[in-house]
């Protein structure tokens, strides 16, 4: 709800000719990363202190922070060959997706989220442009069968619906459909954001007075769902972190990470893009 984009969560319904919305108290709550932890665009939008442009911070997690199943219920698919340690520790981790940017003028699956070329050579001078070349066809075979899958969902979604009788049974299917599909709507953006490449993990929880999982911060007037922490006593998973082009503080941040004994842990960068506040 306090998203930029007015469209989230209605691209993939506009796709689907779905015209109803969900009716239930059922929410889903967004988590978002990106590839590019040194992008201007993203510094210039969500990087801000004080409504100031290009002054905050973007901060690089460890693949470990994330669940290694790629799985809306978890518990459900972990491996049998796993201690009870382990499971709990699997199961408080969010699985990570890539992002599907669709043109909804044209119905086509422009792309997914993927890692921009430079990104590639800023991060490993000895790659090769046939890993790259290899890279961007995996992406597009991924992209593909997005495409196909999302084609047969419209198809089997327009069956269903003609089946219905009556107009209310048409509105009251589209309504629990666009409910059942309340994960992958989330995952599904207009084009027009495709710049920002971006992952996303997603919550779906029931908005009620019961559910202690969703949280409210009454001062910025939002509610959120917690994931697991980027540190604590055992673990650390940040890795590094990038200082936007006007952001100030670098050099006091260094010394707190050497009385913390992370200094090795983490890596500090300030960007250097150019920008004019």
């Amino acid at each position: 709800t306090t998203a930029n984009d007015p469209s989230e969560g209605k691209t993939l319904l506009r796709y689907l000719d779905i015209e109803e919305d969900d009716t239930s108290s059922y929410q889903a709550f967004v988590g978002s990363f990106i590839f590019n932890p040194d992008c201007l665009n993203q510094f210039r939008l969500y990087g801000k202190e004080d409504g100031r442009e290009a002054t905050g911070v973007s901060i690089t997690v460890s693949d470990a922070f994330f669940s290694e199943v790629a799985a809306i219920n978890k518990g459900l698919q972990l491996p049998d060959a796993i201690s009870k340690e382990e499971e709990q520790k699997e199961q408080a981790k969010e699985s990570l997706y890539r992002c599907i940017y669709i043109d909804p003028h044209t119905d086509r699956v422009v792309s997914v989220g993927q890692k921009e070329e430079y990104i590639f050579y800023r991060e490993d001078i000895d790659i090769t442009d046939k890993e790259i070349r290899e890279y961007n066809d995996y992406i597009e075979k991924v992209r593909e069968e997005v495409e196909s899958c999302l084609e047969e969902l419209k198809i089997e979604i327009a069956k269903l619906i003609k089946a219905q009788r009556t107009r209310r049974d048409k509105k009251r299917a589209q309504q629990i459909l666009s409910g059942l599909l309340i994960h992958l709507r989330y995952l599904v953006k207009h084009v027009a954001f495709r710049e920002e490449q971006e992952c996303r993990i997603i919550k779906v929880e029931k908005v009620d007075s019961k559910n202690d999982k969703v949280k409210i911060d009454a001062g910025s007037s939002r509610m959120y769902c917690e994931t697991i922490q980027l540190r604590n006593d055992k673990e650390c998973h940040i890795t590094d972190i990038h200082f936007g082009p006007k952001a100030t503080g670098k050099e006091l941040f260094e010394d707190i990470l050497k009385r913390l004994d992370l200094k090795k842990k983490i890596s500090l960068h300030q960007s250097d893009h150019p920008f004019f506040s």
